[in-house]
């Protein structure tokens, strides 16, 4: 004699399904504000580093927008072509395409770092944890 039984994981997707849309919002809206912080502690000489940030996520990407920016406070500024990778639902990036950004957040032999991506990142990092905590209990 056999015996069977049947669980329906329906309710159970359901719920998963909503947790990840609502985490992919949190890590968007999270992303952006790391954006607009490293702004705004920036080194500006001409403001092209500082109008080139974008932020790529599941979603889009706001670089074109970014790059005509940064085009218009430097005409002759060398910005790196979007990144062609797809971002996954629950990711998101932060990204400075100016040929040079990297030389000022983490600074050269000859000039000191400037960070402002990574305190940005840092400084939000407890905000996202707390906010992550809240979405799963």
């Amino acid at each position: 004699m056999s015996a069977s039984l049947k669980i329906d994981t329906a309710l159970c997707d359901k719920l998963l399904a909503t947790l990840e849309d609502s985490a992919d919002k949190l890590v968007r809206e999270h992303a952006f504000r790391i954006q607009d912080m490293s702004q705004r502690v920036a080194p500006v000489d001409t403001g092209a580093l500082r109008n080139s940030a974008y932020t790529k996520t599941s979603i889009g990407s706001n670089y074109q927008a970014a790059a005509n920016l940064a085009k218009q406070k430097n005409p002759d500024a060398v910005i790196d072509e979007d990144i062609a990778e797809e971002v996954e639902k629950g990711s998101a990036l932060v990204i400075y395409p100016m040929e040079y950004a990297i030389h000022v957040e983490l600074g050269t032999s000859k000039m000191p770092s400037r960070p402002f991506l990574g305190i940005a990142g840092e400084t939000q990092r407890p905000k996202f944890e707390k906010a992550l905590k809240e979405l799963i209990k």
